[in-house]
């Protein structure tokens, strides 16, 4: 069965967080709000490939809820967003909006609060690759929205994620620690190499470049995931864009699917799986 519907940056009336928190390769922040009334009941919410936890942020709330990731800067940017969002507003708000302080967003920091302070502002100063880059360095039209950005909407980021476990482990790892009968996995892995626009599958120094900080280009990275899934005692929801290999490995599941752009505007379909 398929359904189909419209992408939508609409905010759903049960979401409390009121914009994007991290701008992320692939982040499902303009999903259709449809695909969230789909999933399942569930006691135990888990969120692999936590990306922006854009999804995490738009749904309600779960009694048990993790989101999991292998990026380190991601996973210290969230850790601090939930525990000191006043000193990393505050640290926000006296940032310089110049490139030379933009090119110093490039490094992580010791500091854990200016690492993340460092992290938000290359997310929303620039177009961010999920961490695997940052394209154009700094250009004036990033200079600018990071000018308009009002950081008072991590108080409400940091209430979100006050009940949230946030962990740094392999998502197949994390899955199988937390799966059970009551738990509901929503699964948004990196794209497969297939599926991703011709900008996003351009070489530079004779290696395909990266667009995650933690890749999945290779086929057999994605059959494993898949195995996993199939093998799973909760209900499973995992997106991805319309291809070959993810229409055979998950061809007995269900699917809602809605239009969108590949990074070289070319048309795209983003689809959602499901096993229940």
């Amino acid at each position: 069965m398929i359904k189909t519907y419209y992408q939508t940056s609409l905010t759903p009336e049960w979401a409390t967080v009121p914009r994007q928190v991290i701008p992320y390769f692939g982040s499902k922040w303009r999903m259709p709000s449809e695909v969230f009334q789909e999933f399942p009941l569930h006691t135990i919410y888990h969120q692999p490939f936590c990306g922006g936890a854009s999804t995490l942020f738009k749904k309600a709330l779960s009694e048990i809820e993790i989101v999991s990731d292998l990026n380190p800067g991601l996973i210290n940017c969230l850790k601090v967003i939930k525990s000191h969002p006043h000193q990393l507003i505050k640290a926000l708000n006296s940032t310089p909006r110049t490139k030379e302080e933009f090119t110093v967003c490039f490094q992580p920091h010791e500091n854990s609060i200016e690492w993340a302070r460092r992290y938000l502002c290359l997310a929303h100063g620039g177009y961010m690759g999920a961490g695997g880059r940052w394209s154009g360095g700094c250009s004036e039209d990033g200079l600018k929205r990071l000018q308009e950005v009002d950081w008072s909407f991590l108080w409400a980021a940091s209430d979100r994620l006050s009940r949230v476990v946030i962990s740094r482990l392999d998502a197949i790892e994390s899955m199988q620690v937390w799966d059970a009968s009551d738990t509901f996995h929503y699964v948004d892995p990196p794209y497969p190499k297939e599926a991703r626009g011709s900008r996003d599958n351009r070489h530079q120094d004779g290696a395909p470049r990266r667009q995650y900080a933690f890749e999945m280009l290779d086929e057999n990275s994605h059959r494993a995931l898949a195995y996993c899934l199939h093998n799973l005692r909760g209900k499973v929801a995992i997106s991805g864009r319309d291809c070959p290999l993810y229409n055979s490995l998950y061809k007995r599941w269900w699917r809602i699917e809605w239009k969108t752009q590949d990074s070289d505007r070319s048309a795209a379909t983003e689809v959602v799986w499901f096993n229940y």
